[in-house]
């Protein structure tokens, strides 16, 4: 029967109170690990020991040891020259520290009982002895209570029951009042969870699990590459899988990347770069673990994107960012052809954020922020020029400063007039990549191992892809029906383009339908057969565009290398016919299975994943 006597009382002035300093000896029949006691075999000590903590209420953690040499006769039985071990609640750590940390506890509390062994030799024959020992536990109470709930009492035996309910997903606190009833043991939520993804990580390590996915990837045609720095620290993780693939030597004209945080208990940042396809949606094609956003990791990351794109791909002719200066000069050296766009959306949040610790009224910052996004937006230099006059205007010199040295200086990079001749498509903004993160992190999360986030990310990509590549192919052998009349040229139109493509051609085609246009031939020396025309109309300031039956330089033409409602105009004035499939030749919104009776998006078998049976961390 244990029982408790108090000894002494110290009265400690101090700011959390009076202590009381309580010792709690107690009985035992089994005193066999008193000084003097004596071992054949470590393993023997090991039962005494554990016997004698179940049946005294205590636990006794090992505070040093040290192994006996690989040649000394009793290494195999004996294991150690000596081990000290010490109550569970033993002797406080020394910390500078001043005050109370709420969020930092310990169960130290200067505890003096202790055990120690040492290897000696007695007739000839070498043995464990307890050289020291005391069984006298002060501060702390020494009871089944107290005991239960120390945490090596609260591991739970594996059984085969127990392992079958964890990989079968039963609610953990069904999990737990199982474990409860049949095992006796007092667990915590935290146990049980850790107990559940123990099982279903099988023991592997998450160095293990990550080298096996990336093992895996490689074996399905895909591209994985792996850094650490001098010293053996992560740098960098890289991979790209056979679906990632395909589509980036499909849709690699435009190109949208960013990083975000938070998804991996290593707090690496996670580098993202989407494709936009057919349909004019996102498609991941690279995925890339940093360690930190530096210019070298992303110069890497990119690096790396380069080498797995096929030979016979030209690269990138745009990349969407927000203004990430080392992201902006990564894909300067990598793809210095490419022209770097910024976030509509990221420009205008840096811009007012800016102007407001500028001491500016509220009037004049709302007045400035509608003149840059008419900057961001017109299409004619000359107007810009002019805004840029109105908003050097009653502003202090600061605010100008500010606006020519980070945004007019680079005008380039985020104002449409500066690149009238780029295939944009009809991206403004960094959307499909913010979208992206926003999905994961309903799964991804700070506890998450990288093993886990890169299944995770893996699980993700199929379902996504499937999906789209199912809907791409249902609209590809839809047929498009005018409720009106009968429309040839429409319709081949409308079958011949994705379902997005066909949409904006439509659209173009009927704008040539509805307003005139004046045609005027354009004299020119030039050896090619196809005659230009300046082709005038539909605006009120009557802009020319120089068109042909196949190329226009209006804005449409540029973002989408398709057919705009100038080339439509022109071919019906010179009597060609409105649809002909060269003109979408060179375009990745054509509808291939219309015109070849094969998919154009190969929809994913259902092995073509890279992770079988994953589940991600909720």
């Amino acid at each position: 029967m244990l029982f408790a006597v108090v000894t002494r009382r110290t009265l400690l002035n101090s700011k959390l109170g009076r202590r009381l300093q309580i010792t709690f000896p107690f009985l035992s029949e089994n005193m066999a690990l008193n000084a003097g006691a004596s071992f054949h075999t470590f393993q023997e000590f090991d039962e005494v020991l554990k016997q004698f903590q179940i049946q005294n209420n205590v636990v006794f953690s090992r505070k040093s040891s040290k192994k006996l040499t690989s040649y000394h006769p009793a290494q195999e039985c004996l294991k150690y020259e000596y081990v000290h071990l010490e109550c569970k609640q033993g002797k406080k750590r020394s910390t500078r520290s001043k005050g109370i940390r709420p969020n930092q506890r310990t169960l130290k509390c200067d505890c003096k009982a202790y055990i120690r062994l040492a290897v000696v030799e007695s007739g000839g024959n070498w043995i464990l002895r307890v050289t020291g020992a005391s069984h006298e536990h002060t501060y702390h109470p020494v009871d089944s209570v107290t005991a239960s709930l120390y945490p090596e009492n609260r591991r739970p035996t594996i059984t085969e029951t127990v392992r079958a309910l964890a990989l079968a997903n039963v609610p953990q606190s069904k999990l737990k009042e199982y474990i409860q009833e049949t095992q006796g043991k007092n667990l915590l939520p935290k146990d049980v969870m850790n107990l559940s993804n123990k099982l279903k990580t099988d023991g592997i390590t998450d160095t293990q699990g990550v080298d096996k996915i990336l093992e895996e990837i490689r074996n399905e045609e895909g591209y994985s590459k792996f850094g650490v720095s001098e010293c053996g620290e992560f740098e960098y993780l890289f991979f790209v899988t056979r679906s990632m693939k395909r589509d980036l030597d499909r849709f690699c004209d435009v190109l949208v990347m960013d990083a975000t945080y938070k998804m991996n208990c290593y707090l690496y940042p996670l580098v993202n770069v989407l494709c936009v396809d057919g349909e004019g949606g996102g498609r991941p094609v690279l995925h890339g673990f940093v360690r930190n956003e530096s210019c070298t990791s992303l110069l890497s990351c990119l690096s790396f994107l380069k080498s797995v794109m096929s030979m016979d791909i030209n690269g990138p002719s745009v990349f969407f960012v927000d203004k990430d200066f080392a992201e902006i000069a990564a894909i300067h050296e990598t793809f210095p052809d490419a022209l770097i766009r910024l976030c509509s959306f990221h420009a205008s949040t840096a811009v007012k954020r800016a102007l407001s610790s500028h001491g500016l009224s509220s009037q004049l910052v709302d007045a400035l922020m509608t003149n840059f996004k008419e900057q961001r937006d017109t299409r004619s230099q000359e107007r810009f020029q002019e805004l840029c006059e109105i908003m050097r205007r009653d502003v202090p010199d600061k605010t100008v400063q500010y606006f020519q040295t980070n945004w007019w200086d680079k005008a380039d990079m985020w104002a449409t007039h500066t690149n009238l001749d780029t295939q944009t498509l009809h991206l403004t903004t960094t959307n499909h990549v913010e979208s992206y993160h926003s999905k994961i992190k309903q799964t991804l999360h700070p506890q998450t191992r990288l093993t886990d986030s890169i299944k995770a990310l893996l699980t993700y990509d199929f379902d996504l892809i499937r999906t789209k590549d199912m809907h791409s192919h249902i609209r590809s052998i839809s047929h498009h029906y005018n409720v009106t009349h009968k429309n040839t040229e429409l319709e081949n139109i409308m079958n011949s383009l994705t379902a997005f493509g066909g949409k904006i051609v439509a659209e173009q085609y009927h704008l040539a339908k509805k307003f005139s246009y004046i045609h005027s031939p354009i004299a020119s020396s030039s050896t090619e057969t196809t005659q230009a025309f300046h082709v005038t109309g539909e605006t009120q300031q009557k802009r020319s565009y120089t068109t042909t039956i196949t190329k226009c330089i209006c804005d449409f033409f540029f973002r989408f290398h398709l057919t705009c409602r100038h080339i439509f105009s022109l071919r019906h004035f010179t009597g060609q016919p409105l649809f002909s499939i060269e003109l979408f030749s060179c375009s990745h919104f054509i509808n291939k299975t219309r015109l070849t009776g094969t998919p154009s998006d190969g929809i994913p078998e259902a092995h073509d994943s890279h992770v079988i049976d994953v589940v991600p961390i909720k």
